[in-house]
Order: C-alpha cells, then sequence, then structure tokens
C-alpha cells in the first residue's frame, strides 16, 4: 500500500531542475503522445484563440499528466516512462490509493496564453520549490495566496499538487478530505491560504498525523457514501470499495475459460451471495464443488478470492489474510480447511486471498496461473452431474457478469435476498406464475407419497440428473440411445420442462387418466435429483392443497401426456378456480389478468418432424437435410423462385431446432437497400435532447440476449437478404458469425465495447433467385453460409391433402399441379434467360380459408399473380407469353 510515495517524491526533487527549462518538459510530454501514451493535452492558444504550441509549464500542472483520471495502468505506463527518461531510481507503483486525483478534462492550473499573467506560471514554479523545504509551520502564505488569485488555481487544486509533492507535509482539502474532516469534527470553510495554515494543524491533531492514511480513508469513505446511494442491496457492501466494473469484467474473464464446456457450465457453475451482513458480504462462483473466484467484505476491507497451487509464490490462506487484519473472529464459521480443493495432475490446489486494490495490479501476472487453475476445476468435475451449491445458485448475477449495458439498472436496483429451501406460502403472489398438469405415475399410484414428502417426482431415471443436459437436444440424443424405435421429442420436452421450466411459484394439478383432477399444489423451491428414490429419482418440492377428486367438465379430455403446461387463457382454468377456491393468480383476491409471458401459449406446445412436412410441402428426408446444415453451419441462406414458402420455412425450421413454437427464441427482420449497420449492430441516433447517444440495433439486442440464455438457442430470421449491402451491414462481425469464430471477441466501431456472436444464435436468411434487382451475394459472404435451395411443391402430397382440406376435388388438385409444372418445365429450359431459380412456388396456391368457387379462385391468382410475374420474365417473346396466358386462364373442366 502507498507504493506510489516514493516515486512521487524522487520526481518531485528531479522537477525542480527544470524551473528555467520548461521546453524540456514540454518536449517529454510531446514523446509521451508519440509513444502512444495517454498523456495530457499541452497545446496553447493565441488572443484570437487560434491553436499554437505551448511554451512554458508549472509543476503541478505537470504532475496533475500523472495524477488525473485515467486508468492505473495507463498511469503506470507514464511512470515508466518517466522513470526510463529520468533514470528514477524509485521503484514503480504498485498502487495509488490514497492518491486525489485531478479532473481529466480540467487538470492544468494554467488558463490559455492569452489569459494568462506574465507572473503566473513563474510564481507556481516559486511555491513549488518553497514547498518542497517548508514544513506547515512555516507556510508562505502571502505566496500562497498569491498563487490562488491566478486563474485555475484553486485551493482545492493547488493543495493536492502540495499533496502529490510532499503526501507525508500536506493535506488535499479536495471535497472527499473535506467532508471527512468534517466528519472527524474538523469543521470551517477554507478559501484563503490563511485558512489552509490554520485547518492543517487541528486536521493532523484529529487524525493522529497520518495524511496519507487520512485521504485513503476519506476516499473509502466517498464509496461507501456513494454506494450506499447508487446502489441497491447487498451491492451497496459488496462493492463498498470496489469499482463494479472492474470486479465483472474479471469474473467474466473467468467464466469465459469455463464456458469452454458449455455442457457443464450449465449444472456445474453457480453463482451465489452469502454472509450479508452489516460488515461483511460475498458474491462468490462455484465450479463443482470449488470456490473459483470470489468479491469478499471483512471488516472494511475488500478481498478477491481466487484458486492458485498452494505452493506459488503469490498464495495467502485465510488463515494468513484474516489474523493480519484481525478479522479472524469474523469468520469462525469458516473452517481450517475452506479453500483445499483436490489435487489436479499431482498440484494441490487452494484459495488465495488479495486485497482488492493490489489485486488489480497483480492480475496480469497472476492470470495465466489462474486459468491453469480453471482449467483443471474443468477435468477434475468433467464427470460430475451438478454442482453441490446448486441450491445457492443466483441466475439474475449472470447478466450483471455477462451484459454490462445491464449492469447500471442490476445493481442500482439490487437483489433480494435468497434463503434456499425456505417453504413458500401457498397464497403468494408470484409475477409470470404459469399452470401445469401432471400426472402421478400410471393409475396415479405415487399420488399419496407425494402428498406424504410434498412433492412431485417423475421417472426416467436412466437418464440420471436432468440437470446436466443442455437442452432439449441433448435429452433428445440420450433418449435415442435408449429408445431407438420410438420418437423422443415429445418426451424430451417434457423431461426438460419438468427440470427447467417449472419454477418456484407455478400451479401444479394433479390428474387421474384425462378425467379427473386429483387436488394442487405450490411448487416451493428448484428442481433436484434424488438417486435414492429408484424409480422416480426426478423431484420438484411441492406443498399441497387438501387434495380433492374433481371431474374434468364434460366433453373435455385431459391431455394424455405426463405433464402439459394449461394455456392461460383457457376456460379450464376458470372451471378449477371454481372448483378449487384459494388458488393462487385465479381467485378473486389477485390479480387474474394473464402475465405476458404466460400468454405465450404456443410456448410449450411440441414441434415435430412429422408436424413440419405436413406445413412445409417437402420430403421428411430434404428436411432433415436443411436441419443437419442449419445446426453444423448455424448460418443457412433458403434461396429459391418466388413461392416457394422460404420465410414460411424458416420460422419453421427454428421450432424444429427447439422441438416447440417457442416464438419468444425468434427475431425476424427484412433487409433493403437503405438498412444500415447502425439499424442492424449498433450506431449513432439523435436523443430528445438534442445530442446523440449509441443505440443498440436488433443484432446486438438479440446476441446480447443469447449470451445471457446460454442453456436457449435463439434465431434470427432475415428476409430478403441479399437486397442490403451485406458487407455494410455486417461490418466487423462478418467474422464473428463464422461457426468456429463464434464465442471470440472484437470491439464495436461506436461504443467501442467488446462483442462476441454466441454459440446458441442461428442465423437463417431467405433470398428471392428471380428478382433481377438483387444484387448477386459475395464470395465472403457465401463461405460464411450454407445456401440451400428450396423447390416448388406441387408434388409432394402434403401439398395435395392441405388443397384437399380446403375444398378441392382430385380434379381440380390435378389441374394446378398439372398447369404449373408444365409453366415451370418451361421456364427451367430457358436456361440462358432463367432458369430452375425463376420457377414458380407452390404458395401462390395454398388457401388459408375453404374454396367455394374454384374457377373464380383459380383465375384470380393466375391473372393477378402469376401473369405479371410471367409479363417481366418473357417481354421479349410475346408469343410465348400468349400461350400460357391462354392455357392459364381457359377455365379448367
Amino acid at each position: 500500500m502507498f507504493t506510489w510515495i516514493h516515486i512521487h517524491e524522487e520526481a518531485a526533487k528531479r522537477l525542480l531542475e527544470f524551473k528555467n527549462h520548461n521546453h524540456d518538459l514540454i518536449g517529454l510530454i510531446q514523446r509521451m503522445h508519440k509513444a502512444g501514451l495517454v498523456a495530457m493535452p499541452i497545446g496553447d492558444r493565441d488572443a484570437q484563440k487560434n491553436e499554437i504550441p505551448l511554451t512554458e509549464i508549472d509543476p503541478f500542472t505537470f504532475l496533475a499528466n500523472f495524477n488525473r483520471g485515467i486508468r492505473d495502468d495507463n498511469r503506470v505506463a507514464l511512470w515508466e516512462f518517466l522513470k526510463r527518461e529520468w533514470n528514477l531510481r524509485s521503484p514503480l507503483p504498485e498502487d495509488f490509493d490514497g492518491l486525489p486525483l485531478a479532473n481529466k478534462q480540467n487538470c492544468r492550473l494554467m488558463p490559455f496564453g492569452f489569459e494568462r499573467d506574465p507572473n503566473h506560471v513563474p510564481d507556481l514554479w516559486t511555491f513549488f520549490e518553497h514547498i518542497l523545504t517548508a514544513d506547515p509551520n512555516s507556510l508562505n502564505t502571502e505566496l500562497m495566496q498569491r498563487c490562488l488569485g491566478y486563474k485555475c488555481v484553486g485551493l482545492a487544486m493547488l493543495t493536492m499538487g502540495m499533496f502529490w509533492v510532499c503526501p507525508k507535509k500536506w493535506i488535499s482539502t479536495d471535497s472527499k478530505n473535506l467532508e471527512y474532516a468534517a466528519a472527524k469534527g474538523v469543521t470551517g470553510k477554507i478559501k484563503t491560504a490563511a485558512d489552509y495554515f490554520d485547518w492543517l494543524p487541528r486536521i493532523r491533531a484529529a487524525i493522529g498525523g497520518d495524511g496519507v492514511e487520512f485521504s485513503r480513508q476519506a476516499h473509502l469513505e466517498a464509496l461507501r457514501n456513494k454506494a450506499a446511494q447508487s446502489l441497491g442491496p447487498p451491492f451497496n457492501k459488496i462493492f463498498i470499495t470496489a469499482d463494479p466494473d472492474w470486479v465483472l469484467d474479471f469474473f467474466a474473464k473467468v467464466m469465459r475459460v469455463l464456458s469452454e464446456n458449455k455442457v457443464q457450465l450449465e449444472t456445474l457453475l453457480v453463482a451465489s451471495l452469502r454472509d450479508i451482513a452489516a460488515s461483511s458480504a460475498t458474491f462468490r462462483l462455484n465450479y463443482g464443488r470449488w470456490a473459483v473466484t470470489a468479491i469478499m467484505v471483512r471488516s472494511g476491507r475488500t478481498l478477491i478470492e481466487i484458486l492458485l497451487p498452494v505452493d506459488h509464490p503469490h498464495y495467502r490462506s485465510w488463515r494468513e489474510v484474516s489474523s493480519a487484519g484481525g478479522m479472524a473472529e469474523a469468520d469462525d464459521h469458516l473452517d481450517s480447511t475452506e479453500g483445499f480443493a483436490d489435487v489436479v495432475d499431482g498440484v494441490k490446489y487452494g484459495l488465495s486471498y488479495f486485497e482488492y486494490p493490489e489485486f488489480i495490479g497483480l492480475e496480469p501476472e497472476l492470470w495465466p496461473q489462474i486459468e491453469t487453475g480453471l482449467r483443471a476445476g474443468m477435468k477434475c468435475f468433467e464427470s460430475h452431474k451438478g454442482s453441490s451449491y446448486r441450491g445457492s445458485n443466483r441466475p439474475e448475477l449472470w447478466d450483471l457478469i455477462l451484459t454490462p449495458q445491464m449492469r447500471p439498472e442490476l445493481l442500482a436496483k439490487g437483489l433480494a435476498s435468497k434463503h434456499p429451501g425456505a417453504q413458500l406460502s401457498k397464497n403468494a403472489a408470484i409475477p409470470n406464475r404459469r399452470y401445469w398438469l401432471l400426472a402421478p405415475g400410471l393409475a396415479a399410484k405415487e399420488w399419496d407419497k407425494w402428498l406424504d414428502l410434498k412433492i412431485a417426482a417423475i421417472g426416467w431415471s436412466k437418464l440420471g440428473d436432468l440437470a446436466a443436459f443442455e437442452s432439449k437436444e441433448a435429452i433428445i440424443e440420450a433418449l435415442d440411445q435408449l429408445f431407438t424405435e420410438q420418437n423422443n421429442s415429445g418426451s424430451a420436452l417434457m423431461l426438460k420442462n419438468f427440470s427447467r421450466e417449472i419454477l418456484e411459484g407455478d400451479i401444479i394439478f394433479a390428474k387421474l387418466g384425462r378425467s379427473e383432477f386429483l387436488g394442487w399444489g405450490v411448487v416451493t423451491g428448484t428442481y433436484d435429483y434424488d438417486q435414492s428414490r429408484g424409480e422416480l429419482p426426478n423431484v420438484l418440492p411441492v406443498e399441497w392443497a387438501q387434495p380433492k377428486a374433481v371431474k374434468a367438465p364434460e366433453g373435455r379430455l385431459l391431455a394424455m401426456k405426463t405433464l402439459t403446461e394449461i394455456n392461460p387463457d383457457d376456460n379450464l382454468l376458470e372451471f378449477l378456480a371454481q372448483n378449487y377456491p384459494g388458488i393462487p393468480g385465479l381467485s378473486d383476491s389477485e390479480d387474474q389478468t394473464a402475465p405476458e409471458v404466460a400468454e405465450e401459449s404456443d410456448k410449450v406446445e411440441t414441434y415435430t418432424i412429422e408436424d413440419a412436412v405436413q406445413e412445409v410441402f417437402m420430403s421428411e428426408e430434404s428436411l432433415r437435410h436443411i436441419l443437419e446444415q442449419l445446426k453444423r453451419k448455424k448460418n443457412i441462406i433458403l434461396q429459391g423462385a418466388p413461392g416457394v414458402g422460404k420465410t414460411f420455412i424458416a420460422k419453421r425450421l427454428a421450432w424444429l431446432h427447439m422441438g416447440a413454437k417457442d416464438d419468444s427464441a425468434i427475431e425476424m427482420i427484412q433487409f433493403h437497400q437503405s438498412y444500415t449497420y447502425e439499424d442492424f449492430v449498433q450506431g449513432l441516433r439523435p436523443t430528445k435532447d438534442g445530442h446523440f447517444a449509441v443505440k443498440d440495433g436488433c443484432f446486438y439486442r438479440l446476441c446480447r440476449k443469447a449470451l445471457a440464455n446460454p442453456g436457449m438457442d435463439f434465431f434470427l430470421v432475415i428476409d430478403e437478404i441479399n437486397r442490403g449491402n451485406l458487407s455494410k451491414i455486417l461490418g466487423e462481425l462478418m467474422m464473428l458469425i463464422e461457426t468456429d469464430k463464434r464465442g471470440q471477441e472484437l470491439t464495436l466501431a461506436y461504443s467501442e465495447d467488446p462483442f462476441t456472436v454466441p454459440k446458441n444464435l442461428y442465423l437463417i436468411g431467405t433470398m428471392n433467385t428471380a428478382d433481377r434487382s438483387l444484387s448477386l451475394v459475395d464470395y465472403a459472404l457465401r463461405r460464411r453460409f450454407a445456401f440451400l435451395t428450396l423447390d416448388p411443391g406441387f408434388r409432394d402430397k402434403s401439398f395435395a391433402a392441405h388443397l384437399g382440406c380446403h375444398g378441392l376435388n382430385p380434379g381440380q388438385i390435378g389441374h394446378i399441379i398439372h398447369q404449373m409444372e408444365a409453366l415451370n418445365l418451361e421456364i427451367e429450359k430457358d436456361d440462358v434467360n432463367l432458369g430452375k431459380g425463376y420457377r414458380i412456388g407452390h404458395s401462390f396456391f395454398t388457401p388459408t380459408a375453404q374454396v367455394t368457387d374454384f374457377n373464380k379462385w383459380f383465375l384470380s391468382i393466375v391473372r393477378y399473380e402469376i401473369m405479371p410475374l410471367l409479363e417481366e420474365y418473357w417481354i421479349d417473346d410475346p408469343n410465348l407469353l400468349q400461350q400460357f396466358r391462354s392455357t392459364l386462364t381457359t377455365s379448367p373442366s
């Protein structure tokens, strides 16, 4: 601590040599600029306010170059440059504790030349020389007051400079110090040099003489006050003396290493808050049973906790740190073995503790070893199904860590305390409550056990812990290995819903068969895997209400599936509310308006390959091929002639990939000639107050959403993708969308924030091959997408079935197929001007309502939709155009 003092004192003495050689100091700062360092601006202005070179500089302004509001690493780099230039012997500073900083934008104690008094700079040099040798009792207040009379020389800035020069003699009168002094009982206005001369001995007496420690404590107190005012609990304790962004960025760095094994990340990583009390708090990341990193507040000290080999030279045990800081009594719950993990490859890892400010400087040096330790943890727990700390997990903290733009709101809002395992009242008001129908085993044989143990449980014991599966697809893959002769999509969705979607506060209705309810209960905790339960190891804690058998409404059959979500708009809920009084969210005492999230009634509706084949008019083999390319490449473009259903199929591919009709994970946009990078990624947009601010585009927002929900897949459907200038729209993201570049980072052009395209985001573009106004897709983009051609589906059985369901007879269906296939064959033969890409698609003939007059319906499509296309196609061949006009517009028999 206070490692900055020595180099400041040595530099101040050396600085005096330049009293009459200002130009050398100006040249030194110029060389800093040329070296790419974050040095202060050194321009000047004449009477006409034209920019001119600076010819003089005062010593305090020179020192402000090193003591402005810039990042600590930039400050160290400036000192390193000066140490090399002046051959200073003092070591580089490792911390800047207690060092007051000048405003980055206003750090000069001298105005521009046209306003500067000729004696301004010389008097500051004289005063600088005086304070090097004078003591507080011999301070020349007349000289000091003369300096205070010059423009830009305020008392706070001048005394701050005095403290930089001789921190053991002088004390700064910046606002933090004055507020802290007042808290110590040293009050009074300080406006003149005489006031300062009177204040200095009084404050020294009140603090015991140590002005440097006083300055540090004043800064910490200001941070505590700021945290108390701007941060919600418990963050106002956790970040009481630490920069939240720095700590959270470090946590994100740790998570990026752990996310190399995405499957394990979902089940093994836990973000938790613990030990929240008046003088203590901990925000920790656990992996498996290892505590991999944390920020801890103990007795006014902020510590960073990391994993290191116990024989590492920087390793410090909790016992060493707590005894050194007098904290052992505050942490009796930490036994002597806490923090010692497993031996991996012969290396024993343990938790090491550092003071927060010190760790900032050590982190670059320690990071390679930290990274090695994290990967050791991944290896140690690669066979584990979940973390032993899972009950303490706070998923909300992931947004705080991984999504910087959400931090201000989340930090200010704070986070309510959580008591794992606490029972939830049946009548508690829960936002976004959902309602589920669940069978207690075959013929409800488990119902009595559920009531007795206050649980709901299902089987599928051969799969093990369901929390170990990353997604529904992962469950399907496991089921396919066990049950090869059946479609496992529906079962996988049920297992995913039971283990992940049913949340604390949801309502479960137990059912018997398809016609009877047995009772209802409130879910009081999270999913758990209890292997001791034999055939039914997957468990949810449920507080069941008084059981009561109720027959389903007449004519209403309940779903056959083991688990079903009840649509909030379903009148079945009204029936249940009447027969089971007091159901939360449905009784008169609560707001019965369905929450916005719950309105997505199709969220848990399964969507299988069989469903898709009935809708998209292509073979199952073709559909599976497209789906495989989407999974492999993550970026595909569906290309084809007008009317082949590109946009229609795109959305259903997303549903098929998820196995459910979940529109919340899909965003659809359309490119056009005016679409820009600013619309898609990020750009400057005017604000209401007449300024400009960086505004996020749709792709940026969806990427952040996917990043914050790593266990869920997201899809962006881009209609008419080749209508836009793709290179300009994508910008630097052209690289990041590549499959093997997902997860890598680039800096965005506008915000200069790091950005990544997550692996759980899929792009589906559509491209009309028959529009001559569209430009070709460049080769750079073609390499990043898989291009899949869709053909007209007139011959597909499901097309004929669709028409038959809308009132067409076999003869009428055959007429459409015959006419359109003959037309498409002619278009395909004209491979010079047209070709396959210009064929007519089937969606022109997919009615959404019953067709009562076939001739009128068919001829309307031909005259007003098909013929305008053909007139464009064969504008130079009127004979062929007339031939098809005559053929197509002849009334079918």
